[in-house]
């Protein structure tokens, strides 16, 4: 039975428990990894760690700004998840969520900018040529290629890794609202099925 204190399972991980509903909720329900030899606060830890050392590698290639947020959040999950501060944790999904949108926002002005720089480039460099076309057509597709394909695959990555320790750490916070410690080897629908039926708390909170 959950505490009294505790919070009830949230709509979320409340689902139906229909065949099809129950296959896409153990699917989606991030309880433990690695065959369950990695709970979710341990998973939380590691994912963070390596977080900081990305802050390293970036400071490393003179990107201050990156190194300092990486490092600083980073080590805030290490803390939170180390003591089982559900609060903190909080504001460490929070920021996760914050950090995420700024990388996609980013990544789509570096793709509209680095195509406007080019198109003006090519402008200066071919114009009065007699080939002009040719010569805007082909640097267009050829300068600055290789620079831009590993911008899109490190900064894709970096996205994909800050959705994924954000995925581990809301899993781990709601958890922990529950009143669980995060080393269960549960995803939060999981212990809420365990610890009582979500349909009663979802009518009593209501």
């Amino acid at each position: 039975v959950l505490p009294r204190w505790a919070p009830p399972p949230t709509p979320f991980f409340c689902l139906s428990r229909s065949p099809l509903m129950e296959a896409a909720g153990k699917w989606a329900d991030l309880g433990s990894c690695c065959c369950g030899k990695v709970t979710l606060r341990q998973a939380t830890i590691f994912l963070c760690a390596g977080m900081v050392i990305t802050g390293c590698i970036a400071f490393s290639a003179e990107l201050i700004l990156l190194s300092l947020v990486y490092c600083a959040v980073g080590g805030l999950g290490i803390y939170a998840a180390t003591f089982r501060d559900e609060k903190v944790m909080q504001y460490f999904v929070v920021l996760l969520c914050s950090i995420f949108l700024f990388e996609v926002a980013a990544l789509g002005y570096y793709l509209v900018a680095q195509n406007a720089v080019v198109v003006k480039l090519a402008e200066v460099r071919c114009s009065g040529l007699r080939n002009e076309a040719e010569c805007r057509e082909w640097m267009q597709r050829n300068l600055g290629a290789h620079f831009v394909i590993a911008f899109l695959v490190v900064s894709t990555l970096l996205a994909l890794g800050t959705a994924l320790v954000a995925w581990v750490a809301q899993s781990l916070t709601s958890v922990l609202a529950m009143g669980g410690t995060g080393d269960e080897g549960l995803g939060p629908r999981a212990f809420a099925l365990r610890h009582g039926d979500c349909k009663e708390s979802l009518t009593k909170s209501v």
